[in-house]
């Protein structure tokens, strides 16, 4: 929606659709999983930090290239 004499779009977005942006606390507990369905992990807590910080690192090179080439079209 706009409004009259406005080139800005506004959205209304129906606060039921909100979730919070900072969460205190982030815990999760693999005993049930364990107990019932006799699961187990196949990597450690350190090999999944390691995995998630080299996907990040990954994505952060893909959006500075991306941003580079962005960049150097603008310049003609």
């Amino acid at each position: 929606m706009t409004f009259r004499g406005s080139d800005r779009a506004t959205r209304v977005i129906d606060p039921r659709y909100f979730r919070p942006t900072e969460v205190d606390v982030l815990q999760g507990d693999a005993t049930k999983a364990r107990e019932k369905l006799g699961w187990k992990p196949t990597v450690t807590f350190d090999e999944l930090v390691g995995i998630m910080v080299r996907d990040d690192l990954h994505l952060a090179c893909q959006e500075l290239a991306a941003s580079r080439v962005a960049k150097s079209e603008r310049r003609g």
